[in-house]
């Protein structure tokens, strides 16, 4: 999806409830700085495996003195500055999902949450699963141990925690109750369980049958 969609999916999240969250791949500031000036809630960003990589990408997301970010009144999260804003004031702090999803973020749980301007320790249930299986260093984790220890280390600071759900029968079916964010399948996901569920109500066909 490029980015001019994503800019008119923001623009129509703007009168809602719903919080908007774009997920990114890297620390990448200036691309930071653009989803948040269109209007994102916040930020999700994938494999954060360090304290150092955490606090870098809240410094990508933070005005100085915090961050890196460039200062513009004029932009759509400012209303085109056609109404005075102190930009201190006004401006709510934008939120930041780091996921886990290797046994080495999972040991560097408490650090991460450690970060100020960490907001969610967000497991990605399939990548942890993949590198508890078959990483060069899985430290001997299970699954289970790794939930438990990311919502022990989000809870001692202060952080909530979240986590995929896809199907019963896939890595993140179950998960403990203490996790607050939860993402439920995809679009992709649910588009094709739905087709798999109107093609099992469909009676079989005899091709012969149409036969004159």
């Amino acid at each position: 999806m490029g980015l001019s969609f994503l800019q008119s999916q923001l623009r129509a999240f703007r009168h809602s409830a719903t919080l908007p969250i774009v997920r990114v791949r890297a620390i990448r500031g200036d691309l930071m700085g653009r989803l948040l000036d269109w209007g994102a809630a916040g930020i999700m960003v994938l494999h954060v495996n360090t304290f150092a990589q955490a606090q870098a990408y809240v410094q990508a997301m933070r005005y100085p003195p915090m961050g890196t970010r460039g200062v513009s009144r004029s932009v759509r999260a400012y209303r085109f500055r056609f109404e005075p804003i102190d930009i201190n004031l006004a401006s709510p702090t934008p939120l930041l999902m780091v996921q886990i999803e290797t046994s080495e973020a999972v040991l560097q749980a408490e650090q991460i949450a450690q970060v100020d301007g960490v907001d969610v320790l967000f497991v990605g249930p399939a990548d942890l699963n993949y590198d508890l299986d078959h990483g060069i260093r899985s430290h001997g984790l299970t699954y289970p141990e790794c939930l438990k220890h990311v919502v022990s280390a989000a809870r001692n600071h202060g952080k909530s925690t979240g986590i995929l759900m896809r199907g019963s029968s896939e890595p993140g079916a179950t998960t403990p109750p203490e996790l607050q964010w939860l993402a439920v399948e995809s679009d992709l996901g649910i588009l094709r369980n739905t087709y798999q569920s109107l093609l099992q109500r469909i009676p079989p066909r005899n091709p012969d049958s149409c036969k004159s």
